[in-house]
């Protein structure tokens, strides 16, 4: 029986007000308050087999029954009972809740969802009366556990038998219209729908535990689950620690009979927090407990997050969170070489934070008319209705609490970071463009490396802290993002050709571009990866007819990267677009053909580059120059790698906003093999070139801070763009970097123009 038609009230010491169960008090009081709040409700009870099952109560409940205390409770996330006297039952539930003085973040299982925006309290989850001779979840057992669905051979992941390849996304539970972690039936449907159309098979429910009713949509919409537990930063303390091991028991014996959970992990970056010999334990319960082939001591590692290297697990878990041209190469070295023979996954990775307009925040945010009343419940229901208290500058509202990124409400207070509506909606369009560039350019290079198993991409929704959900903001989103790049069964990409140059007496590593070539003969490979294996005809046409089209008869086995096709062709400068269409799936892929640069044909042009990195020092017949020493010609391009800069990266948590009207300063392939993990300093280059026009600027997306790549005052030209490219995967040295070659070019001639 559901309690959810009792007459319940909640006091929070002003005296009993109704609410319904589940309840969450939110903005009832001030967030920072830790209770106690008092619930209490009356039922009728005929027999002695019926038990009070509580599903969630957030932290501490003190269970009285008419009067005698019948449970004290700690814990979020696992249920637990009392039995019911026969009568009528005053029932009293006296809650307080994490984050407080009483018991503070890092003592008890919190999760991350107090690092998105804050900790609540409540009788969160269902409260109903059941029929049992035993009691119902009294010692933590929960129900029998079922055969795992999820098989590993060496690298590789089957489910049912079946090949199969993980694609999942993560959540942390931030559900701000319900004001805690208990989504109703109909939002996860939608939720879990919207996923997998995207492409998604899975859902990682990092740091906290799902309501029971979530897996059941999974199983539903034949999705699967990966279950994080809640251990993130936790207390040194020993006594503390063994208590959370024993709550994180009681939630494995509940959630384990749900067998579309293909994957456990005990914790999260846990880094210096937690001792080796403890993640052992912990490691070898679930994986008792559970008998699942996949669990893991520690998603993200110490190998990645620092810590004791000894690690427990029966696969690979890596957060690899890099900046794009980085990518090929984090991810090569986290193969397993030399090591156990595990599957890799990749546990969290591949966010872009998009911009999200400030103008909107600002209008919606909620005002609270009396600051000096101690409690907000006269307005809660306004406050309620406002979708964006997370953006109040009131800490009644927004307490930063133990949040180390809480920029928001003084951002949205500060007139210098505001722009007009239509370059914000600019912005807005150009890093939704952007993202979906960075997911498909990452998750091909994930397909093509074969010890890679599965993948969760970072996250479902945008949150206080991140605005790099795959289905946008949750309260008033427009519709899912692009996400084009998710891995399909059948997904192709293409294959770089290895370029190691030759520097300073030896190789380095090196690689030619994949999509920006040198006009003239050009060979490219594509490669293919297909899960559950494939065979058949793969045609290969270039738009427009450009260059002959192709078909390939491919035998493909069962999840495993190989290379389908050679082309060579005779790159002409410009755009070049191939389509390849295999058994009715589309993908294509956009070349550039761009002309070498010759300095001999310049001779109107001198260089500065003791270094060599565009070609070495020369003397030219006219006043315009290429420096590389941080010094500012009167005439000509600096190309700024230390002096005068500031250390960002360029795809992460940013947009760049193109004011130059050149289409190569807003073409992500064109940028990704010249981008620069350094922006200009703005306060150097108001010193050193005061008034200087910005060309391509860097607009943070968490911050809202604006830094300029490129600047230019009359014929002076600085960036700190790298024509010379050689970070990560891009191709070392001006003379192998073909989208180098063309922006140096572009460089001179707006110093020609100025």
């Amino acid at each position: 029986m559901n309690t959810s038609s009792l007459t319940w009230t909640v006091d929070y010491g002003a005296g009993p007000q109704p609410c319904s169960v589940p309840h969450a008090w939110r903005q009832d009081v001030d967030v920072r308050w830790e209770g106690p709040a008092v619930y209490r409700t009356k039922l009728a009870v005929e027999t002695e087999d019926q038990w009070l099952v509580f599903h969630g109560v957030s932290y501490r409940a003190i269970v009285s029954l008419n009067g005698e205390v019948a449970i004290d409770h700690k814990g979020i996330w696992d249920a637990f009972s009392v039995r019911l006297p026969v009568g009528l039952v005053d029932v009293r539930v006296e809650v307080v809740k994490n984050g407080g003085a009483t018991y503070p973040v890092k003592d008890v299982l919190s999760g991350f969802l107090p690092y998105v925006f804050h900790t609540f309290g409540g009788i969160f989850r269902e409260v109903e009366v059941v029929h049992s001779d035993a009691q119902p979840f009294g010692d933590g057992s929960g129900n029998l556990i079922k055969s795992p669905r999820i098989g590993v051979a060496g690298t590789k992941l089957f489910i049912d038998g079946q090949p199969w390849f993980m694609r999942g996304v993560l959540t942390w539970g931030w559900y701000p219209a319900v004001g805690a972690p208990h989504p109703p039936m109909e939002l996860v449907r939608d939720e879990v729908r919207r996923v997998r159309d995207l492409g998604f098979n899975t859902v990682k429910f990092c740091l906290w535990l799902p309501p029971h009713h979530y897996l059941q949509v999974l199983e539903e919409e034949d999705m699967w689950a990966w279950v994080e537990l809640p251990l993130w930063m936790p207390t040194g303390d020993e006594e503390k620690l063994e208590a959370m091991f024993a709550e994180v028991e009681r939630i494995v014996r509940q959630y384990r009979h749900h067998d579309r959970i293909v994957c456990w992990t005990c914790g999260c970056e846990l880094s210096e927090s937690t001792p080796h010999g403890y993640r052992k334990r912990l490691f070898e319960m679930v994986r008792e407990l559970t008998g699942c082939p996949l669990v893991k001591d520690n998603s993200g590692g110490s190998e990645m997050y620092g810590g004791d290297l000894r690690e427990y697990g029966t696969f690979y878990d890596f957060h690899p969170y890099c900046d794009t041209m980085f990518y090929p190469p984090v991810l090569d070295s986290l193969m397993p070489g030399p090591r156990k023979t595990m599957p890799v996954m990749l546990g969290e990775f591949n966010d872009y934070d998009v911009y999200r307009p400030l103008a909107g925040l600002r209008e919606r945010r909620p005002f609270i008319s009396d600051p000096e009343h101690p409690w907000i419940n006269r307005e809660a229901a306004s406050i309620r209705s406002c979708e964006n208290y997370w953006a109040s500058s009131d800490p009644r509202l927004n307490d930063q609490g133990v949040r180390w990124l809480h920029d928001l409400p003084s951002v949205l207070a500060d007139p210098q970071k505001e722009l007009p509506p239509d370059i914000e909606e600019h912005l807005s369009e150009e890093s939704r463009s952007r993202c979906g560039w960075i997911r498909e350019f990452v998750t091909n290079e994930v397909a093509a490396r074969d010890a890679i198993a599965g993948y969760i991409v970072t996250g479902i929704a945008d949150t206080p802290i991140s605005k790099s959900g795959v289905l946008g903001d949750p309260l008033h989103s427009p519709g899912s993002r692009d996400l084009s790049g998710v891995f399909d069964d059948l997904t192709f990409f293409v294959v770089p050709f290895r370029m190691p140059p030759w520097v300073d007496g030896g190789n380095r590593p090196g690689w030619w571009d994949s999509s920006r070539r040198f006009t003239g003969t050009q060979t490219i490979q594509i490669g293919a990866r297909s899960v559950r294996g494939f065979s058949g005809e793969i045609h290969l046409i270039w738009e427009n007819d450009l260059y002959e089209a192709q078909s390939v008869h491919v035998s493909l086995p069962p999840d495993t990267p190989a290379v389908v096709a050679d082309l060579t062709i005779e790159l002409r400068e410009g755009p070049a677009t191939l389509w390849i269409k295999a058994e009715g799936r589309d993908k294509l892929f956009g070349f550039q053909g761009y002309e070498t640069l010759e300095w001999k044909q310049l001779p109107q042009w001198s260089v500065e580059d003791p270094l060599g990195l565009v070609g070495g020092n020369r003397t030219g017949e006219g006043e315009g120059v290429v420096t590389c020493t941080g010094s500012l010609p009167s005439q000509g391009v600096a190309l700024l790698s230390v002096d005068g800069t500031v250390a960002l990266p360029f795809w992460r948590e940013n947009v760049s906003w193109n004011q130059s009207g050149e289409r190569f300063l807003g073409c992500w392939d064109d940028l990704l093999p010249v981008s620069t993990d350094r922006a200009i300093d703005p306060t150097w280059l108001d010193f050193r070139l005061p008034g200087a026009e910005w060309l391509l600027t860097r607009v943070d997306t968490r911050t809202y801070a604006r830094h300029p790549y490129l600047a230019r005052k009359g014929h002076t030209v600085v960036t700190t763009l790298r024509p010379w490219g050689g970070l990560g995967a891009q191709p070392y040295g001006l003379a192998h970097n073909p989208a180098g070659c063309e922006l140096l070019r572009i460089l001179m001639s707006l110093s020609a123009s100025g």
